[in-house]
């Protein structure tokens, strides 16, 4: 006999939030986007925004290069953004859930002193 689970919004954000930052599956087949790799590695002092069609490759590099810096022994933070992280405190939590998900642990506001 089954029994009918209540609905429970925390459980269903929490899977939704881990959803969103969790990395992609990289393709066993894909072009090396080395020549690129390099070129972020080298100015990883700026902000990078990689922008184009769909079909052009962004998720496939960036999993790369997540892959060339978690070699590295680096923290890597994943977050898939959509349209309900136009809302700030979505954004902001998914923010601090790809860093904690990536094994960095941040202060909780009341360790941090002014």
């Amino acid at each position: 006999m089954s029994t009918m689970r209540e609905f429970d919004p925390g459980r269903q954000a929490s899977w939704l939030l881990r959803s969103k930052v969790s990395q992609p599956r990289l393709a066993a087949r894909v072009i090396a986007r080395n020549r690129l790799i390099d070129l972020i590695d080298a100015d990883l002092n700026r902000l990078i925004v990689i922008d184009a069609s769909a079909g052009y490759g962004k998720s496939t590099l960036l999993l790369q290069l997540a892959a060339h810096f978690g070699l590295r022994g680096e923290f890597v933070s994943w977050l898939n953004i959509d349209e309900t992280d136009r809302n700030t405190d979505n954004f902001l939590a998914g923010l601090i859930s790809s860093i904690e998900a990536a094994g960095l642990r941040l202060p909780s506001l009341t360790e941090v002193s002014v």
